[in-house]
């Protein structure tokens, strides 16, 4: 029996416009040849590629920056191509872009915010709420067939950092990679589930920057 392992890494600190046609992956790294297919296995999709940078600048202001391409292989998959942003007035949402590409790996159809759906994100108990989402449906009538998106955060405080979860459940992974950027002098800690690795870790401008 197959078994499907999450990983998830949290941050916690401690201290005393793009245009809708960006190029966000190379069009050669997203054809789906023969191999992805074995590779996917009995996988919903596959993570061609993601890229997650969370930079640190202070207790005020983090950014999150999410790079990623999945290829989805069925119709009765489609919903994974639905991308789902929140937002709010402590968690500003700078930009998002995102193609559609065929399984040759051509664009067919590019996106970017001002094509996304806006909602508010009632959570049932707050009579009003500043909280919504930003919704962009990535949906293609061929398949197999590739999304690719791109967006950034910008966190308006240290109360609820980022997680990292590079894989979801019915998925398989081919590349994912975090960096932090840890410009408060060493405040950054971590927490992490079912990934027995530590990070790189290097320092560069006198930021302390950890990759996995």
């Amino acid at each position: 029996m197959k078994r499907n392992i999450i990983f998830i890494l949290t941050l916690y600190l401690f201290l005393a416009s793009c245009s809708s046609n960006k190029e966000i992956f190379a069009p050669k790294e997203l054809v789906v040849n023969p191999l992805v297919s074995v590779f996917s296995g009995k996988s919903q999709s596959v993570v061609r590629n993601s890229e997650t940078v969370i930079e640190v600048k202070n207790s005020s202001e983090t950014y999150f920056t999410v790079k990623k391409a999945i290829t989805i292989f069925e119709k009765e998959n489609k919903d994974i191509g639905q991308l789902v942003l929140g937002y709010s007035p402590l968690v500003e949402l700078k930009y998002v872009n995102a193609n559609i590409t065929d399984k040759n790996g051509n664009v067919v159809k590019s996106f970017s915010m001002d094509d996304a759906k806006d909602f508010s994100s009632y959570d049932g108990f707050s009579f009003f709420s500043d909280n919504r989402v930003k919704v962009l449906d990535l949906f293609h009538n061929s398949f197999p067939y590739t999304i690719q998106y791109e967006f950034q955060k910008k966190y308006n405080g240290t109360l609820f950092l980022p997680t990292w979860i590079p894989q979801q459940l019915e998925q398989t992974v081919q590349k994912a990679s975090l960096t932090v950027i840890d410009e408060t002098g060493g405040g950054v800690r971590y927490h992490s589930e079912n990934l027995n690795i530590e990070p790189n870790v290097q320092y560069l401008d006198g930021a302390k920057v950890m990759n996995w």
